[in-house]
């Protein structure tokens, strides 16, 4: 998953609060600017890169806790991070239609069935 740095404050709600069902996981977000440099460079020299695939990540993996904690030490605001349960979220998130936490994957395997054809069993 390819997330930018600065949508992590926009997790934070009008409370200071960030929500979901998180846990100890992490993420390496990246910012947009390193990402034009990416890109700037493969496409000033087509050759060099050709074939090459590159994984762009930010500078360290953090949890949605160490940014609250960050955010809150950079900014002076209170900002926590709730751990939800998925059915927390889905409940904490119904007002917008939320019913259920869904896989990207498992709704592209819904959807394109054939992806699997080659397996046999």
């Amino acid at each position: 998953m390819n997330t930018y740095l600065g949508f992590i404050p926009k997790l934070a709600g009008a409370n200071g609060v960030i929500s979901g069902p998180a846990g100890e996981g992490r993420v390496s977000a990246v910012l947009r600017d390193d990402l034009g440099a990416v890109a700037v460079a493969v496409l000033a020299d087509p050759g060099e890169h050709a074939g090459r695939t590159y994984d762009v990540t930010g500078g360290e993996a953090f949890t949605l806790a160490d940014a609250a904690a960050v955010m809150a030490a950079a900014s002076g605001r209170t900002i926590t991070f709730n751990n939800e349960t998925l059915e927390e979220a889905c409940e904490s998130r119904s007002h917008h239609g939320a019913t259920a936490v869904q896989s990207p994957l498992a709704e592209f395997i819904r959807v394109n069935p054939d992806s699997l054809a080659h397996v046999e069993s």
